[in-house]
């Protein structure tokens, strides 16, 4: 969202509202992909195929910028 004021003729206020991930919708990292064969050839990695990570959760920030 954004606000503009009009202080006087020649300088104007803006006021700055932004929200990211607003849903807060869970944004997961990359998937662990490293495949680890036994001694049969099968995958002796537990962790394959894991998912351990995600990035930033609901971010919102305000802001304020001066024209002249």
């Amino acid at each position: 969202m954004i606000k503009d004021t009009q202080i006087t003729e020649r300088i104007k206020l803006q006021f700055r509202a932004e929200v990211f991930n607003l849903t807060n919708k869970v944004n997961l990292g990359l998937v662990n992909d490293t495949f680890a064969p036994g001694p049969d050839g099968r995958n002796a990695s537990a962790a394959f195929g894991t998912v351990n990570s995600s990035r930033d959760a609901r971010v919102g920030q305000l802001a304020l910028k001066l024209y002249f």
